[in-house]
């Protein structure tokens, strides 16, 4: 193990027929890792990542008693959303106030 020298202390000890006492405080010796950048090199690209994909509609097929409201606020918390619904299903939906059973209808 590498080490080097801390600290050191000399003192005399009269107790034990006047020894000089040396006491050494020494810390194990790390080298440093180096790590050389070469500032013309550019910096490597980050990596990429894959576009997150677009949220797929969901849709709903209507049942007997359905109105927009109620799918509204089933799906979306808010049955006040409804025109949100009816605005994606115009080519379907003529009458917001008429839809039907078996109507399949997209949620936003």
């Amino acid at each position: 193990m590498s080490v080097f020298l801390d600290s050191y202390s000399i003192s005399e000890d009269a107790s034990h027929g006047g020894d000089t006492v040396v006491s050494l405080r020494l810390k194990e010796w790390r080298s440093a890792a180096l790590t050389i950048v070469h500032p013309e090199e550019p910096a490597p690209p980050p990596p990429q990542r894959d576009p997150p994909m677009a949220p797929q509609p969901e849709t709903y097929t209507v049942m007997r008693g359905d109105t927009l409201w109620a799918i509204a606020r089933r799906f979306l918390g808010s049955g006040s959303r409804w025109p949100e619904i009816y605005a994606l299903n115009r080519q379907t939906i003529s009458n917001p106030n008429r839809i039907f059973p078996g109507q399949v209808v997209t949620l936003p």
